[in-house]
């Protein structure tokens, strides 16, 4: 396989480097994402509004970075699951 500006041969570990770097970076956006939606949020709040997230609930970082039960604590099965 040939990335376009890269020295890439299809080795294990360029295999595993490249998807390291893609969870990461998509990680890191969804993080991203988060912080910005709860300053919208914040933002709406402070003058009246009402703010729809772009994010399905399940799919926001808070709920499965660390997901909770109904307790509100870590729940290990979902975390490990």
């Amino acid at each position: 396989m040939y990335i376009i500006g890269s020295n890439y041969t299809g080795s294990r570990k360029g295999k595993c480097s490249l998807y390291v770097l893609s969870v990461t970076g998509w990680i890191s956006f969804l993080k991203y994402l988060d912080g910005l939606e709860k300053d919208r949020a914040i933002a709406a709040e402070l003058i009246g509004k009402t703010y729809t997230p772009i994010i399905d609930k399940k799919y926001q970082w808070s709920v499965w970075e660390m997901p909770k039960g109904k307790d509100g604590k870590l729940d290990h099965h979902k975390a490990m699951g």
